[in-house]
């Protein structure tokens, strides 16, 4: 069994206090601790540190760590949100993908449907077959999950992808990641997507948004992990 020690700390940036504070791993293997936080006060930080235990089915290559935080506000009215670690985790030696992927979103208004649209290209003068997933809060529901995809050499292929509001309220924003995977020779590569779904009332939309940013003034938490070890990349070296 192996383990990646880290530490995380969230912030409270609303002016509220957030109840039953929980993070759940969603890739990589699973949290040595079950991270209940409970409260955060407005502007309170918490710190801790835990370990991600690695499924034993990973192969040399890169991954991404991607997270769910589940937070209650005073009148028990949930949120979530999905946080992920940029820098890619690295098992044994570095990969390069030779596919491409951007996501680009549309506003969504409260208890409808919208749509985000996703271009995949593959650079590779040979074909890919290529798996992706969409990471979302609960407040909004992606209808495939996860797609599984055949890419000719130097194929680009362009997909539209419906998504509905479940719960997310008018003026939030919500990131979603697109995240695809491919092995080649035994060797795991990635590439991934972030972009912001803004949720607007039935009188207002705004532009369709492009790659955003990871966090919006709007979010009430920042969550940061930094592995501790000296490196930007983590190398797990098999034993």
């Amino acid at each position: 069994m192996q383990e990646i020690p880290i530490n995380i700390s969230i912030k409270n940036l609303g002016d509220e206090p957030c109840y039953n504070v929980h993070l759940r791993a969603l890739t990589l293997g699973n949290l040595s601790d079950h991270l209940f936080v409970g409260r955060i006060d407005p502007l309170e930080s918490v710190n801790f540190s835990s370990k991600i235990i690695l499924r034993k089915d990973l192969l040399e290559g890169e991954y991404m760590l991607v997270f769910l935080i589940s937070y209650k506000d005073a009148n028990g009215y949930p949120f979530s949100a999905i946080v992920f670690r940029a820098t890619p985790i690295i098992v044994e030696e570095p990969t390069l993908s030779d596919v491409n992927l951007f996501l680009e979103t549309q506003p969504l208004e409260e208890g409808e449907s919208s749509y985000i649209n996703l271009t995949i290209l593959n650079n590779a003068k040979e074909p890919r077959e290529v798996k992706i997933r969409f990471f979302a809060p609960r407040e909004i529901r992606v209808e495939k999950e996860t797609l599984e995809l055949y890419l000719d050499a130097k194929e680009l292929k362009k997909l539209r992808v419906n998504i509905r509001n479940f719960g997310g309220l008018s003026g939030s924003k919500y990131v979603l990641l697109a995240y695809l995977e491919y092995i080649k020779d035994s060797k795991h590569f990635i590439a991934y997507s972030p972009g912001m779904v803004e949720i607007t009332s039935k009188e207002k939309k705004s532009k369709h948004s492009s790659l955003s940013p990871l966090f919006d003034g709007k979010f009430i938490f920042i969550l940061i992990f930094l592995l501790l070890v000296g490196l930007l990349l983590l190398q797990i070296k098999r034993k």
